[in-house]
């Protein structure tokens, strides 16, 4: 495949996430009386859509998942966002596939408002954001992937790499027909990644395997 376009989630796979979510996901457990549990435990809630993750873990309604989904967010928006950190080669990463010549774009279930607001400082990097809308609008993967293939000129799915560190974005990838690299570094485990086309231990991994694929 000659790669043109490289597609790539965010939590787990650009920034280390779990400070910022843990501390939402706490916040809205605590008010319906859940106890959140053990950073391990909470690290499951990382990638899923949010919704979903409420009412599969905690067994909520659809009301009370949309309830706790607007308390994350609140304070997510306020004190969360703060608290990402972008791995270590991320920018490196970025720049080194921009001069490859290859275009860039976000795929994320997280709001799309709030992934603009985390990637601000590699904005330039990203010819598009794909992210959900508050309503949940296009909160699943396979959503996000063919929303940003629709809106990149040029854009085609046998030209594209999705890069993530969870099974959503393995089998999103999968059902649009797009290659798919998981990279071990984020949240996801091994049986998770085990169906994906490439896997990468590093940024400069990813980006090394982005310049190699555009040339075939």
């Amino acid at each position: 495949m000659s790669v043109k376009l490289v597609l790539f989630d965010l939590d787990g796979t650009l920034a280390d996430s779990f400070d910022g979510i843990a501390a939402s996901l706490r916040v809205a457990l605590s008010s319906f009386g859940i106890d959140a549990g053990s950073d391990e435990n909470l690290r499951k809630y990382i990638g899923p859509p949010l919704r979903q993750s409420f009412k599969e873990y905690n067994g909520m309604s659809e009301e009370e998942a949309e309830l706790a989904t607007a308390r994350y967010r609140e304070h997510f928006r306020n004190e969360g966002v703060s608290l990402y950190k972008f791995y270590p080669g991320v920018e490196e990463m970025l720049e080194s596939i921009h001069s490859s010549g290859i275009q860039m774009a976000i795929a994320t279930t997280k709001a799309a408002s709030y992934a603009r607001l985390i990637v601000e400082p590699f904005i330039r990097y990203f010819a598009f954001i794909s992210g959900s809308e508050m309503d949940g609008t296009r909160s699943d993967k396979e959503e996000l992937i063919k929303y940003a293939l629709a809106n990149i000129p040029g854009a085609a799915p046998q030209s594209t790499l999705m890069v993530g560190d969870r099974i959503h974005d393995i089998e999103g990838a999968s059902a649009c027909k797009v290659a798919s690299v998981g990279v071990r570094y984020g949240y996801g485990t091994e049986d998770e990644l085990a169906g994906a086309d490439y896997l990468c231990d590093t940024p400069k991994d990813v980006a090394e395997l982005a310049s190699k694929l555009a040339l075939l």
